[in-house]
């Protein structure tokens, strides 16, 4: 019975780390360094009909910028358009405005 109750705590415990987490990354960071502009990728054919192109961009972590690139992905509904996410300024500094789905 004691094992089964430190377990549901434990799992409180993650549960509520989870949602902390989450509600941090909608703040946002200020970066005090401009991200380098964007690259210029080749996209490639579409391997399936109704994918669509996510665009690369600039990621800042462990005190940098890092290129993820684009790549195809499923849209959550058919007529789903992907609007890409930006670095803006803010506070003196730069923030990450993440991309989303516009139904």
């Amino acid at each position: 019975m004691q094992c089964s109750m430190s377990l549901s705590t434990t799992s409180a415990a993650l549960l509520a780390l989870g949602a902390m987490s989450a509600n941090s990354a909608e703040v946002g960071v200020v970066i005090g360094v401009p991200p380098p502009p964007p690259k210029v990728e080749a996209i490639p054919v579409v391997p399936v009909t109704g994918y669509v192109w996510r665009p690369g961009y600039w990621l800042w972590q462990q005190g940098r910028y890092l290129w993820i690139p684009g790549a195809y992905t499923v849209p959550p509904q058919p007529h789903a358009v992907w609007v890409s996410g930006h670095w803006t300024t803010a506070a003196g500094g730069w923030v990450w405005v993440a991309g989303y789905w516009r139904y």
